[in-house]
């Protein structure tokens, strides 16, 4: 979709055809701003495309060195908006806001502002380059500074080793109270802000004149801030040194990881990745708690069928339970959930994966290492020395792996494990591919589980659905049903309209006539034939019962299948 704003210039003559084309093959090369373009491309400088933007647009064009723009430094807390919109209040009073942007065409920086200062909006046009310096000045570097001066909510250690950790597995911790740097501060405030939130990771993105920072909650990234180069790039320099890479390799992407010590007891795992782009490195901290939460097939969110037949198969001392779905749909959750179930003195329970997630009191985890040889396969061979009772692997992503899994599971083992497929019968397929035989298939496997996770509507603002139009045939409702959506501007105690994840599932319960139909080599649509004779719910059912109880909304649905 062409941006409005160049629609508009290109409208008016400000832009030819051709530089109109240009700056859209640019921009699908380049992750910028439609104004950076311009001004990169040296078609129009900031200054002359602010006085076209006013006048195509009917608002007063400014020049921001006319207004003392530290004398309203953040009245009304707007800080965040502020960076993340390149929008600066320039005049203040008790009812307005005088506010410098640079594109007029995103209507939702006016809406933002007006809601979140309770204050009318009066728009004016200044130029990027101009609102761009005094933010970094004025509002950046106060964040930096600030820092210094505010306690800290929880303390940023170094790279400093006790004595216990030099003697356990070199993973750099941040330790130490040396820690009055803006930078050292920067990243504690980061990281424990993406864990208040709850996200799951933390993206700082290099881009042409400024860093992008976003964290992912609830499986969707939001924007957090936006800072200068020169900061990020000292910034992404400490992030490398606390992971043990090497700082001066630019052009190659790396790996470590840290621990962060939210207090002596408790520790976060974080692990870094940095991959080398057109403006810089990109790094990626993916967050993981060392320690388990409560975690219990009793809160996955299953039904009451479901819950019976992953504790029936749980309870096996044989079989093959696999979890499958996309990265990021929950299966390691559903997997640990299960090994809670049956983590008892009585069993020797072992698991393998890259990298160990969580650690559970209890059960004996192994990190696989490729780099050294230690493979899925070949742990998997160590570990059935081990007089192991259950075993978890990670994922079976080779021949090898996939056949030692089929046979352990037919030899007195119960393992549990993943595969990314899209559903739940494909994974029959995919172990065929892995030269998996089809009767080692049929029994070995107890239970399949697919799933997915939507977006639950905050319980405090969702709204009424009035028009089900759109809703498909399938999702006739019962009765006087109420189907709820997300609240457009969300509240103090979501993320636009939602507030948490929930799975949904589909169970296939591997009876006689499906092991029989998968000995004959039965096509796809006869397996669905056989599943859909047990009368389990497929995954787009168990959805659309999320939807008629009102956990979720239908447009999140609609992210996930084809109705």
């Amino acid at each position: 979709m062409r941006n409005p704003l160049l629609t508009k210039l290109k409208q008016a003559q400000i832009l030819t055809v051709q530089q109109t084309e240009q700056l859209e093959d640019h921009l699908k090369q380049h992750q910028e701003s439609l104004i950076d373009a311009i001004t990169a491309l040296e078609l129009l400088t900031s200054e002359c495309l602010a006085s076209h933007i006013a006048k195509i647009y009917g608002l007063p064009c400014v020049n921001i060195h006319n207004f003392n723009c530290s004398s309203v430094y953040d009245v009304d807390n707007l800080t965040t908006l502020i960076i993340r919109h390149s929008a600066l209040p320039i005049k203040t009073s008790k009812q307005k806001i005088c506010l410098a942007i640079s594109d007029p065409s995103n209507s939702e920086i006016e809406k933002e502002f007006r809601f979140t200062s309770g204050k009318d909006i009066e728009l004016v046009i200044a130029s990027h380059e101009q609102i761009s310096t005094v933010i970094d000045e004025l509002y950046v570097g106060q964040i930096k500074s600030r820092a210094i001066t505010q306690p800290p909510e929880f303390i940023l250690h170094d790279l400093s080793l006790t004595q216990e950790q030099k003697e356990g597995p070199l993973t750099p911790y941040l330790r130490s109270d040396n820690t009055n740097t803006p930078l050292n501060q920067y990243i504690q405030n980061l990281i424990t802000c993406a864990l208040k939130k709850g996200a799951s990771d933390i993206h700082v993105e290099p881009y042409k004149h400024r860093y992008r920072v976003r964290i992912r909650c609830d499986g969707v990234l939001i924007e957090t801030d936006q800072l200068t180069r020169q900061f990020c790039n000292r910034l992404t320099s400490r992030l490398k040194i606390l992971a043990k890479l090497d700082i001066a390799e630019r052009r190659l992407p790396q790996d470590g990881k840290i621990q962060f010590q939210l207090e002596p007891s408790e520790t976060v795992n974080i692990r870094i990745s940095t991959l080398p782009t057109m403006c810089g490195e990109k790094v990626v901290l993916r967050i993981f708690p060392t320690q388990a939460k409560e975690s219990s097939v009793q809160i996955l969110g299953l039904n009451a069928e479901q819950e019976k037949l992953f504790k029936q198969a749980l309870g096996k001392t044989q079989g093959l339970i696999l979890v499958t779905g996309p990265t990021g749909s929950g299966k390691t959750t559903t997997l640990y959930a299960g090994l809670n179930q049956i983590n008892t003195n009585s069993l020797n329970i072992s698991t393998i994966e890259e990298p160990v997630e969580i650690n559970i009191p209890g059960i004996n985890q192994v990190s696989v290492s490729p780099q050294i040889g230690m493979s899925f396969s070949h742990s998997l061979r160590a570990l059935l020395r081990q007089d192991p009772d259950v075993m978890m692997i990670g994922e079976v992503r080779d021949e090898e792996t996939a056949t030692l899994v089929a046979q352990a599971s037919q030899t007195g083992h119960l393992v549990l494990s993943t595969l990314h497929t899209n559903s739940a019968l494909e994974s029959i397929q995919r172990l065929q591919s892995l030269g998996v035989k089809p009767f080692d298939i049929a029994y070995s496997i107890s239970l399949i589980i697919a799933q997915r996770l939507v977006r639950k509507l905050c319980h405090h603002c969702k709204v009424i659905k009035d028009d089900v139009t759109e809703l498909p045939r399938e999702s006739t409702l019962e009765g006087n049903t109420t189907l709820y959506t997300a609240s457009d501007s969300g509240c103090q105690n979501c993320h636009l309209g939602y507030s948490g994840r929930t799975a949904i599932y589909e169970f296939i319960y591997i009876n006689q006539a499906m092991r029989d139909a998968i000995i004959q080599n039965a096509s796809l649509s006869e397996l669905e034939l056989c599943v859909r004779n047990s009368r389990m719910p497929s995954l787009k059912e168990s959805a659309l019962a999320k939807l008629r109880c009102g956990q979720t909304s239908y447009s999140e649905l609609t992210r996930l299948f084809d109705f």
